[in-house]
């Protein structure tokens, strides 16, 4: 068994082969900063849960989101610029409406902005 934290400031996702989606998500505000526990110590009660191949979200008042986790993102319409606690910039996927109906989720991107 083991234990990774797939989405920075939220709670543990626990199961076989989990690590290597350590810190692979974050979630950003609607002007793309990253959103942190100090400022918003609600992001710690985010359950995740690995089943059938994906990663589910819930939250008290928030609706399910299954993630697929195996996804790379190609598709350069989708990244935008988001900015570190320190103000550094940095490329992340939108992952779409759906995600950004309670926050945005972006995944953290390889590729240079």
């Amino acid at each position: 068994m083991q234990t990774a934290f797939p989405i920075d400031g939220c709670g543990p996702l626990e199961g076989a082969d989990v690590a290597k989606y350590d810190s692979q998500w974050l979630l950003v505000s609607p002007e793309f900063d990253v959103l942190v526990p100090d400022d918003y110590p609600k992001l710690e009660t985010v359950n995740l849960q690995y089943r059938l191949g994906y990663i589910t979200l819930t939250a008290p008042g928030m609706l399910r989101l299954d993630l697929v986790p195996d996804v790379i993102e190609d598709d350069e319409s989708v990244w935008r610029k988001a900015h570190d606690v320190d103000g550094t910039p940095f490329t992340v996927v939108d992952e779409g409406d759906l995600a950004a109906a309670g926050s945005v989720i972006s995944w953290r991107s390889p590729a240079a902005w």
